[in-house]
């Protein structure tokens, strides 16, 4: 998955493009992975295994949250477009997969955050 990832940042189509090319099936796995503390243990632990569709679900549900912690702090320091925020959001997402999921692998419940506050 690192060099899939790899490949689509190089070409710059955005994620979710690629996740809609894949034809994941979003709305079917959805309901499996509550939005709540454990289901955002049991999304990560199934999209660090290389789940497809616990990879899609957590990339739809985080990447707005995601874009809106920094996108305003970005705003204020240097002139920022769309296109910006989104680069940055990448290189977030593929360090959550690269080198076989390491920093993915490294969420933990146990600390009682959600996996926003982890992003």
């Amino acid at each position: 998955m690192e060099s899939e990832v790899a490949g689509y940042i190089g070409s710059r189509p955005s994620i979710r493009d690629c996740f809609r090319a894949a034809g994941w099936k979003l709305l079917m796995v959805q309901n499996r992975y509550p939005d709540t503390l454990e289901g955002d243990a049991q999304l990560v632990r199934s999209a660090a295994l290389g789940e497809a569709s616990a990879w899609s679900v957590l990339y739809t549900r985080f990447h707005e949250r995601l874009c809106g912690r920094f996108g305003p702090f970005l705003a204020g320091m240097v002139p920022t477009g769309a296109s910006q925020v989104d680069e940055i959001a990448a290189r977030v997402w593929y360090s959550m997969v690269k080198t076989d999921f390491a920093l993915l692998k490294r969420f933990d419940v146990a600390r009682g955050c959600r996996f926003t506050t982890f992003l």
